[in-house]
């Protein structure tokens, strides 16, 4: 699926996740075999980017450990009209990135969050270990919106102006 006349990718951050990288390529080769599909490697010391690679994505490197160092090479090394976001640790259900981009694709919305939560899935990590700005992203989400957060990006659609 592709925004009207735009081109579309997958970015995919991680950091040792060689466990799970290759499945989640797959998953979304499978699901979108038109769309590039980048890993962004953000300093993992295991074998992420070499399966990543071995499973058909582009990897672009970032020395830089954070996931938001690794958002910006993306925006910054691949030009896209409309981007996707899922972690590389396989909580993401790539089965379900049809409905993700279809208020993009079908001009009804400029950006898309979906939730683990909502979708009655589960983060393995506890709120407790969240890193502090993630924490503070939440609690400040919930404030706004009056409803809980369920999580701060798993899974985002974006297009670019």
């Amino acid at each position: 699926m592709r925004a009207a006349g735009g081109r579309e990718f997958r970015y995919i951050p991680c950091l040792n996740e060689e466990a799970t990288i290759a499945k989640v390529v797959g998953d979304f080769h499978r699901e979108l075999p038109e769309a590039a599909i980048y890993v962004i490697d953000n300093a993992s010391t295991d074998t992420t980017a070499a399966r990543a690679k071995a499973a058909g994505a582009v990897v672009i490197r970032e020395p830089r450990r954070g996931k938001g160092f690794a958002i910006r090479a993306a925006f910054r090394d691949v030009d896209a009209d409309v981007y996707v976001l899922a972690d590389g640790d396989d909580q993401t259900p790539s089965a379900r990135v049809h409905e993700l981009v279809a208020p993009i694709a079908d001009g009804r919305a400029d950006m898309v969050v979906g939730s683990r939560a909502l979708m009655g899935r589960t983060s393995e990590k506890c709120w407790v270990t969240m890193p502090i700005p993630a924490a503070i992203a939440s609690f400040g989400e919930r404030i706004v919106t009056g409803r809980p957060s369920t999580s701060t990006v798993p899974a985002s659609a974006d297009v670019r102006p």
